[in-house]
């Protein structure tokens, strides 16, 4: 096997934009669930991730097809549910495409968080040797490449406070200074990166 196919629809994908949003996420947070992604050396993909649930469910009530559903969906003390039975719902009374605004808002955000991963590679190859960056390149960039920049260079996903902590680092920090990002990482200001 190396392709796996999930069910996840544009309902499971706006309960995923909106429980990152809550939770404080970025650009490729707020994307949702990607159409594809590689894991592990395998495929995943989710070719009805644009349908709506609803379509869904009708399409196998008329067709007659029997389906699983997990038993702990109904259950609203976890997060995930509660969006799906309690918020969403509301949503969809003050714009009942509301689904699909998210599924195509998502797009829209997967495209731009695409385009930031092709710049900041750019960045990276002409200023970065892998473990460090020319400091004054970087405080050069445009804020929309700096977490991306910080991602891809310390390989943690970094929240936007912990972002503008590294930016006034990288501004005002003084020669010899460090800032702990992880376990597995630090900043070091040697003078010039």
């Amino acid at each position: 096997i190396r392709v796996i196919a999930t069910a996840h629809n544009a309902n499971d994908n706006a309960e995923a934009v909106l429980f990152n949003l809550c939770r404080g996420t970025g650009v490729k947070g707020i994307s949702g669930i990607p159409v594809k992604r590689y894991e592990e050396g395998f495929l995943i993909i989710r070719p009805i991730i644009k349908a709506d649930k609803a379509d869904i469910l009708d399409y196998l009530e008329k067709n007659n097809l029997s389906y699983v559903t997990d038993g702990t969906n109904d259950d609203t003390d976890y997060t995930r549910n509660y969006i799906r039975h309690e918020i969403l719902p509301r949503l969809a009374r003050i714009n009942t495409a509301f689904v699909e605004n998210i599924s195509n808002f998502s797009d829209i955000l997967s495209w731009t968080d695409e385009y930031i991963s092709e710049r900041s590679d750019e960045f990276l190859e002409r200023f970065s040797n892998g473990s460090t960056v020319d400091r004054n390149a970087f405080l050069s960039l445009p804020k929309a490449l700096l977490a991306n920049v910080i991602q891809k260079l310390s390989g943690v996903t970094v929240s936007y406070k912990v972002t503008e902590l590294i930016c006034k680092f990288a501004k005002n920090a003084s020669v010899g200074q460090r800032m702990d990002i992880s376990a597995d990482c630090v900043l070091y200001h040697n003078g010039k990166t």
